[in-house]
């Protein structure tokens, strides 16, 4: 079985946003996209 997915990843650290959001998308066989986010747990004040 052959898997091929190709993906983009990026952070990015907006004021406006408490923490850094980290996403990537992944593009799956179908053609379809898969959007995987997370965000660091903001630093206290």
């Amino acid at each position: 079985m052959h898997f091929s997915r190709h993906s983009r990843s990026f952070g990015t650290e907006d004021p406006p946003f408490p923490a850094t959001v980290y996403a990537r998308l992944i593009e799956n066989e179908d053609g379809t996209h898969d959007l995987i986010w997370s965000r660091s747990k903001p630093k206290a004040a």
